[in-house]
């Protein structure tokens, strides 16, 4: 087991399965609670700019397969309105299909951290419903104004 994996993308289902099988995920998934897949849909605009649909139902398909939790897609947009960014990328049906829950991190009640020393972020706020969940990230490896790459780490803000 390996906690990273190199595939050869053929498709999103044969492809994104292989690796999260080499990364052990099968084995990883808690059997209860919440897990919440973590597209990057920073705003309405169509991939590659956001994360394709396609490839965030290849991911819940694998965690209905191999888990008894329950498995919602949650995202807060940065830029519009959430439910509209998740209609405008399929989102919305790809929920009605599956029975998926949709959450809107923007709506949801959050707790704050501070940290005052830190040097950037001095404060972040967390929604509760991700406090205790299992989050699996679905990012976009693309370049960003804020750095040369993100390396998909910005998808956890």
């Amino acid at each position: 087991m390996s906690d990273v994996s190199k595939v050869k993308f053929t498709s999103y289902d044969k492809s994104i399965a292989k690796a999260m099988d080499l990364i052990g995920a099968r084995e990883r998934l808690p059997q209860s609670g919440l897990i919440i897949i973590k597209p990057n849909l920073t705003n309405a605009d169509k991939p590659p700019v956001t994360t394709h649909v396609g490839a965030t139902e290849v991911v819940y398909e694998y965690c209905r397969k191999h888990s008894r939790a329950e498995i919602a897609i949650g995202e807060g947009c940065g830029s519009g309105v959430t439910r509209d960014t998740f209609e405008a990328n399929g989102y919305v049906d790809l929920a009605r299909r599956h029975g998926i829950r949709l959450i809107d991190f923007n709506e949801e009640p959050a707790e704050i951290s501070c940290r005052p020393n830190a040097l950037v972020w001095k404060e972040l706020h967390l929604p509760i419903v991700a406090r205790d969940a299992f989050v699996i990230s679905v990012p976009v490896l693309k370049d960003h104004s804020f750095t040369t790459t993100t390396v998909a780490m910005k998808n956890l803000f």
